[in-house]
């Protein structure tokens, strides 16, 4: 596939133009609402088209892409789309998360959580949960809930028994590879992860509040500010390493207090300034209360 046109226009799409094509499409395949997509030019085409402008292009999931390319779905088919996009009716753009069969790993930062039924939970409601599988699920799959706030409690994202839903009032979400960004504005990223199918799900970036709690995951760990403005605790990997958490509820907050109880702990710094660590087996790791 040539990168440029007959018309000299390179095939890279300048990073705001691209979203743009993503907010007019709402985030999602402007036909069927899928939230795996590439943009694609309409009308002109790519080359007949002398420049990249949002207004001609747009969203388009790989199968209807696929049925557009060979002329199963037609040019006007998608022009009326694109005038009225199917996540623009308070639909979510949403898609499958292969979270895979195996042992369920799920990692914020640097720290890896094996085989947890919830990986957090503040005063009774879980944030991040996993289900085994049972006899309705054939695939013989784990399956990863999970909601998202951003900063003032709106929900921006979800996963729903592997299946993911995005908010068409976010900023920005964008899907490139593995990875699902969404952005506030520019430079200033909510969440981001990353589905690694059979392996693991990554939290690179999480900035919420539920609960008045205010939780943030990022490469130097994760840290959790009680609604009175405290540090309930901090968590990372000792010494720059990936620290292993393994057991049913991972971190399980109280009345802003954290039960850190039955697990399996190694490599692992954790500050505790309010709760009770107990009756875990921990190994090569840094645990400070108070």
């Amino acid at each position: 596939m040539p990168e440029i046109n007959k018309h000299n226009l390179s095939r890279y799409i300048p990073q705001e133009v691209q979203r743009e094509v993503r907010q007019n499409s709402f985030f999602g395949c402007v036909i069927c609402g899928g939230g795996i997509c590439a943009i694609d030019h309409v009308d002109p085409e790519f080359n007949d088209a002398k420049s990249h402008s949002a207004d001609c292009m747009t969203l388009l999931c790989g199968s209807c892409h696929d049925k557009k390319t060979r002329g199963i779905i037609g040019i006007e088919t998608v022009k009326k789309a694109m005038a009225e996009p199917y996540c623009s009716k308070n639909k979510m753009p949403s898609d499958f998360l292969d979270f895979g069969n195996g042992v369920p790993r799920v990692q914020f930062g640097k720290i890896l959580f094996i085989n947890p039924s919830s990986v957090i939970s503040i005063d009774g409601v879980s944030i991040l949960s996993i289900k085994p599988p049972n006899h309705e699920n054939l695939h013989g799959r784990h399956l990863l809930n999970a909601f998202f706030h951003d900063i003032s409690g709106e929900e921006i994202f979800k996963i729903e028994d592997n299946i993911w839903h995005g908010s068409i009032k976010n900023w920005d979400i964008q899907s490139i590879g593995k990875t699902i960004t969404i952005r506030s504005k520019k430079g200033s990223i909510l969440l981001e992860i990353e589905n690694i199918p059979e392996d693991k799900l990554i939290i690179h970036k999480l900035i919420m509040v539920f609960k008045k709690y205010q939780v943030e995951i990022d490469k130097n760990g994760v840290e959790i500010i009680t609604p009175t403005g405290k540090e309930l605790f901090s968590l990372n990997g000792k010494k720059g390493k990936v620290g292993e958490i393994e057991g049913e509820i991972a971190l399980n907050i109280k009345n802003e207090r954290i039960l850190v109880t039955d697990l399996n702990i190694s490599d692992v710094d954790l500050k505790v300034k309010g709760g009770d660590v107990s009756y875990n087996v921990i190994r090569d790791s840094d645990i400070t209360l108070g």
